[in-house]
């Protein structure tokens, strides 16, 4: 792994990337680890295309982690989770504060990409006022973490 502080900035490399620039102040740091990805904990979020509803949450200390992410409203209007309050203290996340959170849905794209699919059962909560994360479970049991994205195709 290549990391470099250059002031405010930092520079690592990606498989997908190569070698990428971003701002320290837009890392986000998990503070439990994904889960099978235990030495990942330092991410950024890098849009795919200018207009695309799809970003990438791109680790700094693996190069080869990246996972497709999109906000789960986009495609599930009526998606409604209920996070468990310890994880909500645990990113500091309070019912009066300013920043809503963030929440992505971690999506698997087989080969073809009609049988896209959503996680909408461990959701990715971000705390914007602190950068920090978590993929939580949920405490609403109807949902899955196999959603198709495109139903109607």
């Amino acid at each position: 792994m290549m990391k470099t502080a250059v002031g405010s900035k930092m520079k690592f490399a990606t498989t997908r990337f190569g070698l990428i620039e971003v701002d320290e102040d837009k890392l986000i740091w998990f503070v439990d680890e994904i889960p099978g990805f235990p030495e990942a904990r330092s991410f950024v979020l890098i849009p795919h295309a200018e207009d695309s509803p799809f970003s990438w949450l791109q680790s700094v200390e693996r190069p080869e982690v990246a996972f497709v992410v999109v906000n789960p409203w986009l495609f599930f209007g009526d998606y409604k989770p209920v996070v468990h309050e310890a994880d909500l203290e645990k990113l500091e996340i309070k019912d009066n504060q300013e920043d809503s959170p963030v929440v992505l849905s971690i999506l698997t794209i087989p080969s073809d990409p009609h049988k896209m699919t959503a996680n909408l059962q461990a959701p990715v909560v971000i705390n914007p006022r602190n950068n920090t994360a978590k993929q939580v479970i949920l405490v609403n049991e109807n949902y899955t973490t196999k959603h198709l994205v495109l139903p109607n195709r």
